[in-house]
């Protein structure tokens, strides 16, 4: 491996600890006191004492069954299932175990308008109500009854509303789109090559044109709208690709990018899901540091780095606390609550059908939330005890789905490397961001505290 920049040469991971030896030093974090070690080969004896302590903490459920009676913040309405694209990876594509496949289901009027109700009587000030698909565009009427019925029946309230949408058919939408301030999170998978050999209509016909042709549209209309309002979320399904993907959405700024996803792995149904080159990892981390130690933003690469730094900087620094709290579980049907077609309750849009926790008629069910949370809590204890980085992740509910049922050990085990290779990567920026220059480091966790990264 090309170590010219950066690479890691091995990684020894034990109940306890985890020892990281890379070409700029090793690592050391144990879990006893939460804390991180950057040094020579004195680590190795360090790793083998800390192995002989046992220490297998629990996690409680009590402070997150706490937040029950916080207000929500999203409301997420599936307008409809039915989509105009033909997308490779997508999860409804009829590739995923247990998904559904893309038909013409559409949420009516009466079922969105419960949802709303009960949202209105529960939700912060302000709040978001967001349409989601299949192509939320194939229900636009609804959209605007939605928009229409939320203002006139709820004036008290603040709305934000948003959609996913690919942006195809915008161009027949856009005055009422832009009148209602709808932000969208617009699909586009980077350059256009790269985009139109995923991202293609049912027919077979490319689509990046057409979305561009939209976007400039809209700007005519209104650029101020387009500046506050669009942003893009791609996803990456050839990690081949990623360089280039960032590359283009870095040299072209015009694209505020939210999120830049890999293909979901879990439950895909006869292949195997290709990991991203290693070697541009490191390069990515290296670029992602150097900006930081020379106080420039590291732009797009925040998005991969900015969140697991942040974690690790401000990580709990009790000694062996018998009980870890369930970080990164919501209290189901509060931050968000997901609304199928069929006005079935779920935590968020990812659980698939599985894990109800009420309906439009019925409200959230207090006993199908407290039986989700137990669950939750028995397959984290049963799963996660003995693994170093306990205290450090940040697992939510959803990331023990289970592609045969609805969460299981199983469906967590299936979550786990996806999950823990980030925390190791964040372990390796701060432990090296530390030992270059520990006062830039600490100005820049306080940035992303204040900018609420």
């Amino acid at each position: 491996m090309d170590c010219s920049l950066f690479c890691i040469e091995q990684v020894i991971e034990k109940n306890n600890s985890v020892l990281i030896q890379t070409s700029e030093g090793n690592i050391f974090y144990e879990k006893l006191a939460n804390t991180l070690h950057i040094g020579k080969e004195e680590l190795r004896e360090l790793s083998d004492k800390t192995e002989s302590i046992k220490y297998n903490p629990s996690f409680e459920s009590e402070s997150l069954k706490n937040k029950k009676n916080e207000l929500l913040e999203s409301l997420v309405l599936n307008v409809t299932e039915s989509c105009n694209f033909a997308c490779s990876y997508c999860i409804y594509s009829g590739k995923y175990k247990n998904e559904r496949h893309e038909n013409n289901l559409n949420m009516n009027f009466e079922t969105a308008r419960k949802a709303i109700n009960l949202f209105s009587s529960r939700s912060k000030n302000p709040s978001s109500i967001s349409f989601y698909g299949g192509e939320p565009l194939n229900n636009f009427d609804l959209i605007k009854e939605v928009i229409e019925y939320a203002k006139k029946t709820h004036p008290e309230k603040k709305f934000v509303f948003s959609m996913t949408s690919n942006f195809y058919n915008a161009d027949k939408f856009l005055e009422d789109i832009i009148k209602s301030e709808i932000h969208v999170n617009i699909s586009l998978d980077g350059p256009k090559e790269i985009h139109n050999k995923n991202r293609k209509l049912k027919s077979g016909i490319s689509t990046y044109d057409k979305i561009i042709e939209n976007v400039a549209k809209a700007k005519e209309i209104s650029p101020d709208y387009t500046n506050l309002h669009i942003f893009y979320n791609a996803t990456c399904e050839n990690p081949d690709d990623l360089s280039t993907i960032i590359k283009f959405f870095q040299e072209n700024e015009q694209f505020h990018v939210s999120k830049i996803n890999m293909v979901e792995g879990k439950g895909l149904l006869g292949e195997e899901i290709k990991n991203p080159n290693i070697q541009d990892i490191f390069n990515l981390m290296v670029e992602y540091r150097e900006a930081v130690l020379s106080k420039k933003d590291p732009g797009i690469l925040r998005k991969f780095f900015d969140s697991g730094l942040k974690d690790i900087a401000l990580r709990n620094s009790e000694v062996m606390p018998t009980e870890l709290m369930l970080n990164g579980a919501c209290y189901p049907g509060n931050r968000k609550l997901f609304v199928d077609t069929d006005g079935q309750f779920y935590m968020c849009e990812k659980f698939g059908g599985r894990a109800s926790i009420g309906n439009v008629n019925k409200g959230i069910e207090k006993n199908l939330v407290d039986n989700l949370i137990i669950k939750f809590l028995d397959i984290r204890n049963d799963y996660c005890s003995n693994c170093w980085a306990q205290r450090l992740c940040n697992l939510c509910i959803q990331s023990s789905k289970d592609p045969k049922e609805d969460i299981s050990r199983e469906g967590l085990a299936q979550s786990c490397n996806s999950n823990k290779s980030p925390i190791l990567l964040a372990l390796i920026n701060y432990a090296l961001l530390f030992k270059k220059n520990k006062k830039l480091l600490e100005e820049y966790i306080l940035q992303l505290n204040k900018i609420g990264r």
